[in-house]
């Protein structure tokens, strides 16, 4: 009777430390420290996201290479992207986060370089 007790108090002890690894919902929130500048300003892009398998985030800047983050299946994930844009100006910026259950979103933002 005391292994029968000892067992249930053990099985019950395990299933309720199991983290839960069910998906989050797909969100992506992007946040650009400025949206206008000069020429050799630095323009920050904080991406933010959540979801099932967040694989990979990236930005566009839209005046050359964009840059990506790997996440490597991550739940939550968080990149900054900071660049420099030396002529002026009207720039949309891109960001697209992959997720391998929900697929890509895509958010935009628009800087001006005067």
């Amino acid at each position: 009777m005391r292994r029968l007790f000892l067992f249930l108090a053990l099985a019950v002890g395990i299933s309720a430390c199991q983290i839960s690894t069910k998906p989050l919902p797909f969100q992506v929130s992007m946040t650009l420290s400025k949206t206008a500048g000069a020429p050799g300003d630095t323009i920050g892009v904080l991406v933010t996201a959540q979801g099932g398998r967040i694989l990979n985030i990236q930005c566009d800047f839209a005046d050359g290479d964009p840059l990506a983050f790997p996440t490597g299946g991550a739940r939550t994930a968080q990149a900054l992207f900071p660049h420099v844009y030396n002529t002026a100006g009207n720039y949309t910026v891109t960001v697209t986060v992959t997720d391998g259950n929900e697929g890509d979103k895509v958010l935009t933002n628009v800087v001006h370089i005067q």
